[in-house]
């Protein structure tokens, strides 16, 4: 299961992985929305294009990121939805 926080009514969940032979971190979350009328849970993903020399700063960048897309989706700054069903892997995240 992937670590997740909650967040103005969003899960925000993120899975972060040092880079292969490298001392670089880069990671990857998703802001899981409240079901639908009918019951669907979607996605929308966060992804981090930065490399960092921590996983916690990986995290906690990724984090913000996905926090200022729930403000800005709630102050109707945005204007798509990522219609994602919750079913991926870690990997796939």
């Amino acid at each position: 299961m992937l670590p997740d926080i909650q967040y103005r009514g969003h899960r925000i969940v993120w899975d972060t992985r040092r880079q292969p032979d490298a001392v670089f971190w880069t990671g990857k979350a998703a802001v899981v929305l409240p079901a639908d009328s009918l019951g669907v849970k979607r996605i929308h993903p966060i992804t981090g294009d930065d490399y960092f020399l921590s996983e916690e700063d990986a995290r906690d960048q990724l984090i913000n990121k996905a926090k200022e897309w729930i403000d800005d989706s709630a102050a109707g700054n945005v204007g798509f939805w990522s219609s994602h069903r919750l079913e991926h892997r870690r990997a796939d995240l």
